[in-house]
């Protein structure tokens, strides 16, 4: 397996900013409340030592449903707060999301 080197211009980085930027705008207040709730877990592993296992095995899934809703909007559909749950009952990505949580513990 090799790596493949792309080599981009060095204005690339400001299309993409401007093309997330506009994913956003379409819908600001969910991605916003998608960001608190990661947020949210984060600061309740912290607050609760006992829950730093189950916030780092869910982070991962999290990610995972946050990337989905991107790629939903940028296909035009429409996305809910719900659908950052979405990877934890999707039966194909539950065990590389599972072992990318374990990876990273």
């Amino acid at each position: 397996m090799s790596i493949e080197l792309r080599v981009f211009k060095a204005d690339a980085g400001l299309k993409w900013f401007k093309a997330g930027w506009l994913i956003f705008k379409t819908q600001p207040f969910t991605f916003i409340f998608m960001h608190l709730f990661i947020g949210i877990i984060g600061l309740l592993s912290l607050f609760l030592p006992f829950l730093q296992i189950i916030a780092a095995l869910a982070t991962p899934f999290l990610t995972a449903g946050f990337y989905q809703a991107v790629i939903t909007k940028q296909q035009g559909g429409k996305i809910m707060l719900a659908d950052i749950l979405k990877p934890f009952t999707n039966k194909g990505n539950r065990m590389g999301l599972l072992r990318l949580a374990l990876y990273q513990m």
